[in-house]
């Protein structure tokens, strides 16, 4: 679709650890001169400070 000038309206993130290591301020101002739509930027700063780790093992979980 590409190669045919058709736009493509896919965006696939991978969150991953390093999320929790990055300044999510700096972050969240980087996102936001990329000029996405408001509600991106609001989903990607609402997974940030809301979301929670789990640790499942022998059983048990442990939320972090």
């Amino acid at each position: 679709m590409l190669e045919d000038s058709v736009y493509v309206r896919v965006i696939l993130i991978h969150f991953t650890k390093a999320f929790d290591i990055a300044d999510h301020t700096v972050l969240m101002s980087k996102l936001a001169e990329l000029q996405l739509p408001g509600n991106i930027c609001s989903w990607v700063g609402s997974f940030l400070t809301a979301h929670q780790q789990v640790c499942h093992f022998n059983g048990e979980v442990s939320m972090l």
